[in-house]
C-alpha cells in the first residue's frame, strides 16, 4: 500500500519536541497529542529560584501551575509555627495544580530545597484561555487532575489505616 505524507501535516522543530516530550512525561499533560500541547508552551515561563525562597505560601490565590524543571521543591503545611513537609517534588513534576480550577488558594507552602531551582509557570489566565477554546484539553486534564486526586485519597486513608486512626478522619468530610 501507498502511504502518502500529508504536505499541510505540521512539523515540529528538535527543541519542540523535546519540550513536548517533558510535559508528556507529567501526570496531568500525559494525555495529550503533541498539537494540544503546543498550545502551553508559549506561556510557559521559565523562573529561576534559590535556596529557602518561596514560590508561594498557604492561602495565596491559585494563580499557576508549576512544572519543576530542575532543582526539589518541599512542599509544607505550618502547624503552630513549625512546617511539616507533605512531600518532596522533583525534576519534571508538577504542582500547585489546584490553578486549573477556579478561584482556589494554594493549601500548603512552597520552597525552594536545593541551592537553585528551575520552574516553569504556566499562569491560570492562559490555562484557562486553552480551555474555553480546547474542551477537550480541558477533559483531558481535568480527568488526570481526578486521577492524580483519586491516588491522593487511597494513599491519604492508607496512611490513617496504618497509623492507627490518630485523627478523625470525619473531620475531612465534614462539608458532606
Amino acid at each position: 500500500m501507498l502511504k502518502i505524507k500529508n504536505p499541510f501535516k505540521r512539523k515540529y522543530s528538535e527543541k519542540e519536541l523535546e519540550m513536548y516530550e517533558f510535559l508528556k512525561e507529567l501526570t496531568l499533560f500525559k494525555e495529550l497529542s503533541l498539537e494540544e500541547l503546543s498550545n502551553f508552551v508559549p506561556y510557559m515561563f521559565l523562573r529561576r529560584y534559590k535556596h529557602n525562597e518561596a514560590v508561594f505560601f498557604k492561602d495565596d490565590p491559585s494563580h499557576a501551575l508549576y512544572i519543576l524543571k530542575s532543582g526539589k521543591i518541599s512542599l509544607n503545611l505550618d502547624l503552630k509555627g513549625k512546617f511539616e513537609r507533605l512531600a518532596v517534588i522533583h525534576a519534571t513534576d508538577t504542582f500547585g495544580e489546584n490553578s486549573i480550577l477556579v478561584n482556589k488558594k494554594r493549601l500548603y507552602h512552597a520552597l525552594v530545597m536545593t541551592e537553585t531551582a528551575e520552574i516553569f509557570a504556566i499562569p491560570q489566565i492562559n490555562i484557562h484561555e486553552i480551555f474555553s477554546n480546547q474542551p477537550t484539553i480541558k477533559a483531558k486534564m481535568m480527568e488526570n487532575l481526578s486521577g492524580m486526586n483519586n491516588k491522593f485519597m487511597e494513599d491519604l486513608f492508607f496512611a490513617y489505616q496504618s497509623s492507627f486512626g490518630f485523627f478523625s478522619m470525619a473531620l475531612a468530610y465534614k462539608n458532606k
